[in-house]
């Protein structure tokens, strides 16, 4: 008098594929710091396999506030926001190996 559904644990459906996240990795290569900071922050990649980065700041309204191509092999790059109002952005680094989203906070 009703229809049944088969059970999860029977159905040859259930095998799950593991993937990797490359997005961990590059983000363990790519140091943005301090956070919270005054204004300037410091951009540093251990990436060995590319040459630049290219770099979009968003503020917390989603406004592009700065965009700037990046030279790996110069080491740490400072970023200057000292003039933009205090709050939270969003770092979008685009590299040779993806793109990853760093979330700062300044504050004076």
């Amino acid at each position: 008098t009703g229809t049944f559904r088969m059970q999860l644990n029977t159905s040859s459906t259930t095998e799950c594929a593991i993937t990797g996240i490359a997005e961990n990795n590059l983000s363990d290569n790519i140091s943005l710091y301090p956070n919270p900071s005054t204004g300037e922050f410091f951009l540093s990649s251990i990436l060995s396999t590319c040459n630049s980065m290219d770099l979009k700041i968003y503020n917390a309204m989603g406004q592009i506030v700065m965009t700037k191509k990046i030279n790996v092999s110069s080491g740490e790059v400072k970023i200057d926001l000292n003039a933009s109002p205090d709050g939270l952005y969003l770092f979008e680094i685009k590299t040779c190996q993806g793109i990853i989203s760093k979330k700062v906070i300044m504050r004076r």
